[in-house]
Order: C-alpha cells, then structure tokens, then sequence
C-alpha cells in the first residue's frame, strides 16, 4: 500500500435539519452522568469507505449532492446534532444536573452552531491505500493500518464543542466529511463528541441517514424517526435520591465493590506528563469540604508514551472462532463462556505474552467497556442515545494473562460482567450522580499493564447501504493509536460469501489493535496467533 497522499478540503460549511424552523423554539436537555464523565474521551467516529458503484444510479446515490441533501433530511429526526453543547450552571445545592461540570445540549436556537459538513479530495485510488476484504485476510490476516487513520476527519480548523474544556460557543458535536477518490469511490466519515454519542447511538444515525438517502436516490418518500432524546433517563435509574446533597453510604459501598477501577485524575499529579496536569489539579471552583478523598492515582509509570505505536487490523475466520470455543468447552466442562469471551481471552493472552509478562505475578488489566441500556431497569431502548457506557476491571496476574488456555481467561471476563446488572448498577448510578466532578474518576487507563476494549459487534455494520446493493469496502473505527487499544467488530460476510447467516462472528471477526511497535512485531511473529487456524 502507498502513503496517503495530502487530501484536500475542497469546501466546508454548517447544516442544519431541512425543516429547520425561522422562529426560535430551543429546548436544553441535561445530559446524564455517564454523558458528562466521558467529555473528555477522544471522539467517537467511523467511516464508511465504498468503491465506484458501476451503476450510474448507485453512483448518484453515492454523489455528494445526494449525500448533502439526505443528510439534511435525516437531521430532521436529530435535531439535536445541530445543537449546542456547554457546560451546566454549577450550583453548590442544586440537584445533580447542577454539579460542577455537567453538560447540557441546548437544540432549536437561531444560534444553533450546526453540523460541520466538510468535503474533501484524495488524489489517489482506494485500492492504494485500503486493500479490499479479500487483501485484508492475505498476510496471515494482518494488515498494517497505520495509514488509515490519516481517511479520517481532516478538517482540523474546526474543533469539537469543549474541545479544550472551556470554548463551546459556535462549535458543533458533529462533523461530517464526505472524501471523494481518483477511482471514484467515497468515504463517508462521522466524528461525534463522545459525550453526544457512544458507537452504538453513531452506528444507529448513520443506519437512519443511509435509509434515507436510499428513499431519496429512488424518489421515494423518506422515512421518519420518531427517535426522543431523553439522555437523562440513565440517570432516572439511579438507585436512592440523587438530589440530595450526600450519598447513601450503602450504595456507596455497593458500588466501591464492583470490578471497576475508580482511578482519581486529582490524585495524579505524580509522573503526569504536563499536557495532562491541568486535569490534576482542583477546580477552584469547588468547595474542599465537600470533595471525597483522594482515591488510587492513575498508575503513570506503566505508560510510556515514547514508545512508538502501531496499528493492524487482524483478521480471525468464523472457523478460527468455533475452534477456539470448542477448546474453551473441552476445557471448562458445561462452564458457559460466549465466542466473544473465548476470542477475547485468545487476544488478550496474545497482547501479553508479546509485552513478555510471562513470568510476572503482580496484577494487569482487561479493561472492557460495557453498556448500560441492558442493564437498568426498566431497560433503555437501542435507540437510546448519548453514551451509556463505562469499563469493567477484569484483574489477573500477568502470569494469568499469559497462560496459553483460553478457559480460565474466558470465565473470569464473563463472570466479572455477570456483576455488573440490573441489582447492582442502580447503586453505581447512585454513586457517579454524587460525584463532585463527573471527569474526576477514570474506569481505565492504557500503557503496558492494561488492554483497553471496545466492541462494535452485533451492529451489523456492513448491512448499512447509502445505495441499493452498494457495500462498504472497509469501514474504520477510527480508535486513538495507543498503547494497548483494542476494539472488535464483524467483518463483511458476504466477502466469506455467508451473507445469509445468523451468527455476529459468521464473516469473520476484525480486530484493530494498537500496541508499541516492539510488542506488536513479536504478537504478529508468534505461532500461537494462527493456533486456531483450520
């Protein structure tokens, strides 16, 4: 593969829904709890990546006029993209949407900042940069991907709301850029402000805006969404009275027993490089009486961001999956464990022996995030929007991590999830409503004594289709390239020629992994990557 040429931005300018009204009628949702603690994540985007179509209809599906003008329809059931974030009014005895640094989105303004729309040009093919499915499973099924975080967002110029903590005004939560190619393919590319969205609420949208676009390429009626943007409805969750000005200690101690890291940011000043010690110090803003001591500080000294850092994607075969299940149920007995914990136990035993802690018995991490639709009560729908989630500790010793078996790894992440319910969460919910600072506890952290997972699986991602027949050549999640980041998701099925399959794993599995370029040269050399290989 080649070097990603220069893309050029040809144009950039703010959209609003199509039926935008003139009067101003803004409305200002508090954002929940779990909203707010992720405001300072990298944001959540992907991008949708498709070949010239050879149908010239397909190819005025996949026009940018086309594009433009579907996207200002589907703004219509999400009004709120176009809005405004901010910070919430703190108010030392207001309720829990007041406390210091909450967020807010404030929609329906005549100053609504709008969403970035920005359009661009590559002037080189896509089969130069991006191999196709098939040229993603050759090379043993890894492919250097380096390369392809550069088809992300490139209009730079304008940041994200809060970007900084502190400006907002005028600044969207979303960009959209549409990349055209020398072949004519395009890339579609969505970056959220990841208190505005998680994967799954990004994955819907762009799920909603392709059947529009589908409608409008064929002159047919668009469809509506009658999607509500409830975002404090987490919250509604909450074990106890969230409004009071203590914690019930009960569900403190409920919640401070769950397999969660509570890393404390302003117990971390030591080893913290210096552009991340602002975030160490104490808003002079609060009240010292009413901050909780300090917790465990983020654990600096395992992290070295010197290192150089490499990105592959990694492909495992449906097969490769099954096999590794029947050898995790020989093993365990009638244990259950899922084709994700199983896979998940195979990679992560892989990350660590390539960190060459063999032989090391003090503690490391698999940090995995989870969701909380499916875990209150009563449960949110799938559609529920915002960013529902937080990372559950699965804890070992190195020596653990490293064990060539996939069992015991497989049964720790599952009963470690099984803990995090409908009986326990509540208590969380509590427990994070009474924070002083939603951004002051971290579930996680990166460097060389963790693993930092996120899962797009079940999303059936490569169903998505802007034209009729028109499937994504690859579709990047665009993860921050650091150490020890993982994320999974389906591959294409009908690249396996299987697209009529029931299984999330059928097509086979992508991994998009980042480790030091040290660690990941031995992980891709070692034999046991292909053990499972048929």
């Amino acid at each position: 593969m080649m070097e990603v040429p220069p893309i050029n931005l040809l144009s950039r300018e703010r959209i609003f829904p199509s039926s935008r009204s003139k009067s101003s009628n803004p409305q200002t949702v508090p954002l929940s709890v779990l909203d707010a603690a992720v405001a300072y994540f990298p944001s959540a985007s992907g991008s949708w990546i498709f070949d010239r179509p050879h149908e010239e209809k397909v190819q005025q599906a996949l026009s940018i006029e086309s594009l433009c003008r579907s996207l200002r329809e589907v703004l219509n059931s999400y009004p709120q993209w176009a809005g405004q974030l901010h910070w919430a009014p703190y108010n030392l005895n207001g309720g829990h949407t007041q406390r210091f640094r909450r967020l807010m989105l404030t929609y329906g303004a005549e100053t609504d900042p709008g969403v970035e729309l920005a359009i661009a040009h590559c002037p080189a093919s896509l089969s130069s940069i991006v191999p196709d499915a098939d040229g993603r499973r050759a090379d043993n099924g890894c492919y250097d991907a380096n390369q392809f975080s550069q088809l992300e967002v490139v209009s730079t110029s304008i940041p994200l709301a809060l970007h900084n903590r502190t400006d907002y005004e005028g600044l969207p939560i979303l960009i959209v850029q549409l990349t055209t190619f020398e072949c004519g393919g395009i890339s579609i590319c969505t970056k959220f402000h990841h208190s505005i969205a998680d994967a799954q609420t990004m994955i819907n949208f762009v799920r909603d805006w392709a059947a529009v676009n589908r409608a409008m390429a064929a002159e047919l009626e668009p469809p509506k969404f009658a999607h509500i943007y409830n975002p404090f409805e987490l919250d509604n969750a909450a074990a106890g009275d969230i409004d009071t000005p203590k914690p019930d200690t009960e569900l403190v101690q409920i919640a401070k027993s769950l397999p969660l890291h509570h890393y404390d940011y302003w117990a971390s000043a030591n080893g913290c490089p210096t552009w991340a010690l602002p975030e160490t110090e104490i808003p002079s803003a609060l009240d010292p009486n009413t901050i909780e001591k300090f917790g465990t500080p983020l654990p600096w000294s395992t992290w070295d961001l010197s290192k150089p850092v490499s990105t592959y994607l990694i492909h495992f075969a449906s097969q490769e999956i099954e096999n590794m299940k029947l050898e995790a149920a020989k093993e365990l007995g009638g244990v259950r464990v899922s084709h994700m914990d199983v896979l998940l136990s195979h990679v992560c035993g892989m990350i660590y022996r390539a960190r060459g802690l063999q032989q090391d018995p003090e503690q490391v991490n698999l940090d995995v995030t989870f969701g909380f639709r499916q875990r209150v009560v009563p449960a949110l729908s799938n559609n529920f929007m915002g960013s529902p989630i937080t990372q559950a500790a699965v804890q070992m010793s190195g020596i653990d991590a490293c064990d060539t078996l996939l069992g015991k790894r497989a049964v720790l992440i599952r009963s470690t999830l099984g803990k995090l319910n409908s009986s326990t969460i509540p208590a969380l919910l509590h427990y994070y409503n009474h924070q002083v600072c939603a951004q002051r506890l971290w579930n996680t952290f990166l460097g060389q004594r963790t693993i930092l997972f996120t899962s797009w699986h079940r999303q059936d991602i490569y169903n998505i289709e802007f034209a009729t027949g028109a499937t994504a050549r690859c579709i990047g999640s665009h993860m921050p390239a650091s150490d020890g980041c993982l994320q999974i998701m389906e591959a294409d099925k009908s690249a396996s020629g299987d697209t009529a399959s029931s299984h999330w794993y059928d097509g086979g599995v992508s991994i998009n992994l980042s480790l030091t370029t040290e660690a990941m040269n031995k992980l891709l050399k070692d034999p046991l990557l292909r053990k499972y290989k048929s």
